[in-house]
C-alpha cells in the first residue's frame, strides 16, 4: 500500500492490476493502490538512455545530468554523498521534481 502523503500530481500508480496517473482517478482510491516497481522498461519509458560508466564500472541509466544506477532488486539514485534508494515509479517521480522542478512524465520521453 502506498503512504497517500507520498503521491503527487501525475505519479504512477497501480490501481487494483491497472497502472494509472494520480489526478486520473478519485482520491478515495488510494487506500487500495500499490506501488508500480521501478524496472528497466520504466527508465526508458521516462527518456533515461541507457550506458555503461566506465569510471564506476556498473550500468547506469542517465537523463541529463540525473544517474539512475541498478542495485540488486532495485535502483539507487547517486550523487556525491546522496544515496537515494528507489524501488518504486512514483518515487523516481518525486525524486526528479525535487532536484529538477519538473515533472517526470512519459511524454518528457527522448
Amino acid at each position: 500500500m502506498i503512504n497517500p502523503a507520498e503521491l503527487r500530481f501525475g505519479n504512477w500508480i497501480n490501481e487494483q492490476g491497472l497502472e494509472l496517473q494520480v489526478g486520473l482517478i478519485q482520491n478515495n482510491l488510494f487506500e487500495n493502490s500499490d506501488p508500480i516497481p521501478l524496472t528497466e522498461e520504466w527508465l526508458l519509458k521516462f527518456g533515461f538512455d541507457f550506458e555503461i560508466e566506465y569510471y564506476v564500472s556498473v550500468l547506469s541509466y542517465d537523463f541529463g545530468e540525473i544517474k539512475i544506477y541498478p542495485y540488486s532488486n532495485h535502483f539507487m539514485f547517486i550523487e556525491g554523498c546522496l544515496q537515494e534508494e528507489i524501488k518504486h515509479v512514483h518515487k523516481l517521480q518525486n525524486l526528479y521534481f525535487a532536484l529538477t522542478n519538473f515533472e517526470l512524465n512519459i511524454d518528457n520521453g527522448k
